[in-house]
């Protein structure tokens, strides 16, 4: 069945908006004050003046990023919500990277292709959407021993690309490992 989708252009611009307005939104608020006599004196010769930084130091929003690595498992759910939307419209810059997560698991079984689907979805702090990524483990799972719909779940896996079969190129977790953290 085909999706009907908005122009990939328009997706892209609308989450870039929104990604940059839920960062700008994190950020705590800082009232100005009236600066003391002594910052207000010019700085000596030999000293450099000192440069303002613009933004915060460490994590943004609980995104934690080392090496390859990037752990969302601290993130506040806002924050996790958008990265996940935009890794799914632009995966490039993170394919090859371990990605950690934190959500809620889901599986589908296609009995007509044979394949048992997995994902972990996130929602975003008002609960009314999430954005899911698939997981793709070294050995398929029995039925068995699938956690079920809903437990928090907590994965870690490589991003790779992944074309939908409506031609939708967006990402998954390969190598994905899984540890159920909560029963629903």
């Amino acid at each position: 069945m085909k999706h009907a989708l908005y122009p990939r252009a328009v997706v892209r611009v609308l989450c870039a908006v929104f990604c940059l307005f839920l960062l700008s939104s994190c950020k705590a608020e800082q009232k100005p004050t009236a600066p003391s006599p002594s910052e207000t004196a010019a700085p000596a010769a030999s000293e450099p003046a000192p440069v303002p930084t613009l933004a915060p130091e460490g994590p943004v929003g609980g995104v934690v990023r080392k090496g390859d690595l990037v752990d969302l498992t601290g993130a506040n759910a806002t924050s996790a919500y958008a990265f996940l939307v935009s890794l799914s419209l632009s995966p490039d810059e993170y394919v090859g990277k371990t990605l950690r997560l934190k959500g809620a698991f889901r599986s589908f079984y296609d009995e007509e292709r044979d394949v048992l689907y997995m994902a972990c979805f996130v929602s975003d702090a008002t609960m009314c959407c999430a954005q899911g990524i698939y997981l793709l483990p070294d050995v398929r799972p029995s039925a068995e021993s699938l956690p079920p719909d809903g437990a928090a779940v907590t994965v870690e896996g490589v991003v790779a690309p992944f074309t939908m079969e409506d031609g939708y190129e967006t990402c998954r977790l390969e190598h994905a490992v899984m540890t159920v953290t909560q029963e629903p």
